[in-house]
């Protein structure tokens, strides 16, 4: 029978945090939750036709209802007569969707980098916001990601080598490695006027933050080059 199982509840439910819908939830002013999961259940001739199959699709159902909510409906019928059966499910809070799918510990690492974003640059906030699983990823290197956002925002158009930044435990090689997602915070945080809009992409991201080249940045290099 294709009834709807405890582990496709939970892959419907990892699909949200897949999605990043978890973790956005926490900084969203509207709620997620209650939240209503999809569900296939017997109808009233399968009842009658697989009566003990119902009876443990029910049981499997109930005794994994730890953080998920049943309603129940009575269907008819000629025979058995009335029987209650779940017609619905319900994932009622964030706690109860992290802790389904095993996320809790992963939830409360991306709301202290909130936390630490919040209070040191809050423009980048929006892009937590849309992005969250690739801040979690970054978690590890997010405090530096943060000084050079800082930085960048007291220096804009440094005109200098990037691996002459005076920062603690940032280099040419950092930078390389992160400059996708510094672009994308350095476009949140500095005025549009210190950004060049003609230059794009990780080739052009010397030029448009105003960054010279090192032979580290050789894109940047050979873009220079072209130009003269």
């Amino acid at each position: 029978m294709s009834w709807t199982t405890p582990a496709d509840l939970k892959v419907q439910a990892e699909k949200l945090w897949n999605r990043g819908l978890l973790l956005s939830a926490l900084m969203a002013e509207e709620p997620l939750f209650p939240r209503r999961l999809v569900l296939k259940g017997p109808d009233s001739r399968q009842l009658g036709e697989s009566f003990a199959e119902v009876r443990d699709w029910i049981a499997r159902l109930s005794g994994a209802a730890k953080h998920y909510r049943i309603v129940w409906r009575t269907l008819n019928h000629r025979i058995l007569g009335a029987n209650t059966i779940p017609s619905e499910i319900w994932i009622d809070s964030l706690e109860d969707a992290l802790a389904f799918i095993g996320k809790r510990h992963d939830a409360d690492r991306f709301a202290d980098l909130v936390a630490l974003t919040r209070q040191r640059e809050p423009l980048l906030m929006e892009w937590m916001a849309k992005r969250p699983l690739r801040a979690l990823e970054l978690a590890g290197e997010w405090q530096r990601m943060l000084d050079i956002v800082v930085w960048m925002q007291q220096h804009p158009r440094p005109d200098i080598y990037l691996r002459q930044l005076d920062l603690p435990g940032v280099h040419s090689k950092f930078i390389e490695a992160h400059r996708g997602v510094l672009g994308e915070l350095f476009d949140l945080v500095l005025p549009p006027q210190k950004i060049d809009s003609t230059a794009s992409g990780v080739g052009g991201f010397c030029r448009r933050y105003g960054s010279a080249c090192s032979t580290l940045n050789w894109r940047c290099c050979l873009e220079k080059t072209n130009r003269m």
